[in-house]
């Protein structure tokens, strides 16, 4: 076989997963490791912390939205998906900053969180159903309160 031409290693590791089944490789340095407490995990990480408060005050996300958005900085979201300009885009991984405009429901996207390929069939995002059924419910509160970059 060739060798993959203008892909990045990380291109070429979703792409080989892909191609084996597994359901991600993101981020590059190996599987995805969840937090036990993601928002105290963001917390700790001034990187995270940052980025949070610079969507808060671009987004203007109301007070509620922020744990979901300290989860969604920390997990792994951002590895393929974009948000008011962090993160990166890789396949067919929406945009995530105007996802709110959506007709989706609170629930809908915890469905789709816990189990994205029961909600669309062949989906490589992997499941964050480990994060339990209270941190998904606080990403979907974040997702639902995205609403566009409003500067």
């Amino acid at each position: 076989m060739q060798p993959a031409s203008g892909l990045s290693r990380q291109q070429v590791d979703d792409l080989v997963s892909y191609l084996i089944g597994k359901p991600y490789t993101s981020p590059a340095t190996g599987p995805l490791e969840l937090p036990a407490r993601p928002v105290a995990a963001c917390k700790r990480s001034k990187k995270c912390t940052a980025t949070v408060t610079r969507w808060s005050a671009v987004e203007r996300l109301p007070v509620s939205a922020l744990d979901g958005a300290r989860i969604t900085a920390v997990v792994g979201c951002l590895s393929c998906h974009r948000y008011a300009g962090s993160g990166v885009k890789s396949g067919s991984a929406p945009e995530l900053t105007r996802v709110g405009l959506k007709k989706t429901t609170v629930a809908a996207h915890v469905k789709r969180l816990r189990c994205p390929g029961c909600v669309r069939t062949g989906s490589v995002m992997p499941s964050y159903g480990a994060l339990g059924n209270a941190n998904l419910r606080r990403i979907a509160e974040f997702l639902q309160a995205s609403r566009g970059t409003r500067r």
